[in-house]
């Protein structure tokens, strides 16, 4: 009896030995950090060391509904954020004015390498391109501890700092994948080029270089420090050419030449000065008539009129003719010359062309035709320009703070409506300068610089 008692006991051990060790052996691994995906849905997703999800939670009844059924076992990080931003369009979630895709890496966690967060967006925007979906994925904040990431601004200060100058223009200024950013700005006679880390502010690393690096060439000479202003220049050229209501054209700044480039037009002729950059004198100045005509066999051209009607007013007329609701304009100018206004929209799936006359508002010249091409009449019908997209003025504006400068002169500005994008071309303080900008979140897709030769 005392032997089968004991065989029972031996047993039962046993057998709770077995439960331990099967339980070690399904226990899920210690949690590394917790990435909060919030589009309308919220979810929490706990990764271990290496990146494998161990665990997910709707923080809300969107997000209870669309990690249900679903299984995240075994899987990285990555893959398992771009399958529940997939899950979340096709359950509907993505037609209610989503402005942004947030990732929040709660304070305290650990990231299981430099690139885990970059991984994470990148799947997050494959998973998104098929949709069409264009706004932005903002990573909030990035783990180990650290409060949300430094703004553009105090990464281009803290640059600055480091590199000890004063009046720096900036070129290339941009978050990569929401870790660092990539701060490039000339002072002086150099250019520089720094990585600042996006969570702590500390500089990554950085270069300089003369901004003049071949050694064949004659080194140029600096830009002055106490120049007039390019506004102070045109007031200098329209004074000395004793005009009103000038009509400005192609204005900058020539850093070798250091002086200013003025055009205009007032009164049916064009004007074209040289004004000293540091004395404002006048350099050099020529006028001729705004028609060109300088044979004097040929009859003088008539002058361009003076009360012509507003860029405005001139769009009015064209939509209210083209008899359409939410046109989004394209390139819109005065051509001075021909005494009209040229005017660009889409509405409906359609570009309309118009030529305004200046003075009297009468429509010159009208087209219209599909945006895509008429000859390819297979290709499905293209999609009608967004309703909510920002305006060519604030795209403007955009770039120009984007830039860090003022009094910028515009060159080709317009809206791409194949890309969705407006394209920004301006000059100022020497550099040229081109931005693509997105049209409905008014997102920095690209952005370039270049000193102007």
């Amino acid at each position: 009896m005392k032997t089968t008692r004991t065989i029972l006991a031996l047993a039962i051990a046993l057998m709770s030995l077995a439960l331990v060790i099967i339980g070690c052996g399904t226990a899920k691994s210690a949690v590394a950090g917790t990435m909060i995906l919030s589009i309308n849905p919220e979810i929490e997703i706990d990764y271990d060391s290496d990146g494998i999800v161990v665990g997910l939670e709707g923080n809300n009844d969107d997000g209870k509904a669309v990690i249900e059924g679903y299984s995240y076992e075994g899987k990285i990080c990555h893959v398992v954020a771009g399958e529940l931003v997939s899950k979340i369009y096709e359950m509907g979630y993505f037609a209610n004015n989503i402005e942004e895709i947030r990732l929040d890496i709660t304070q305290g966690s650990k990231l299981p390498s430099e690139q885990f967060v970059a991984d994470v967006r990148n799947a997050i925007k494959s998973a998104t391109e098929g949709y069409g979906f264009t706004k932005p994925v903002t990573t909030l904040n990035q783990g180990s501890g650290t409060e949300s990431i430094i703004t553009l601004d105090e990464a281009k200060a803290i640059a600055v700092a480091h590199a000890n100058v004063t009046d720096p223009i900036f070129k290339d200024c941009e978050l990569d994948d929401g870790i660092k950013y990539d701060i490039e700005f000339i002072a002086g006679d150099r250019e520089y080029d720094y990585e600042i880390d996006a969570a702590t502010g500390a500089v990554i690393e950085y270069s300089s270089e003369p901004v003049h690096t071949d050694p064949s060439q004659p080194a140029p000479e600096p830009a002055p420090e106490n120049i007039i202003t390019l506004d102070e220049a045109k007031a200098i050229a329209v004074a000395h050419a004793n005009v009103t209501d000038p009509i400005f054209g192609e204005c900058e700044l020539e850093l070798p030449e250091n002086e200013y480039d003025i055009e205009f037009f007032a009164d049916g002729r064009e004007y074209d000065y040289e004004i000293d950059a540091t004395t404002g004198a006048i350099k050099w100045y020529h006028s001729k008539p705004v028609y060109g005509n300088d044979d004097p066999a040929q009859p003088s051209p008539t002058p361009a009129p003076e009360g012509i009607i507003t860029l405005d007013e001139a769009k009015a007329i064209a939509v209210a003719h083209a008899n359409v609701t939410d046109p989004v304009f394209g390139h819109c100018e005065l051509d001075i010359r021909e005494n009209e206004y040229d005017i660009e929209f889409f509405a409906n799936g359609r570009e309309y062309d118009y030529e305004i006359h200046a003075v009297t508002g009468a429509i010159l010249d009208y087209d219209s035709e599909p945006i895509d091409d008429d000859d390819h009449p297979v290709a499905p019908s293209p999609t009608p320009a967004p309703e909510g997209i920002i305006t060519l003025d604030e795209a403007k504006a955009i770039a120009v703070a984007h830039a860090n400068v003022t009094d910028p002169v515009f060159g080709d500005c317009e809206f791409d409506d194949d890309e969705g994008v407006y394209e920004i071309e301006f000059a100022a303080n020497g550099i040229e300068y081109e931005c693509e900008i997105n049209a409905l979140t008014g997102e920095i897709i690209r952005f370039e610089s270049e000193v102007d030769d």
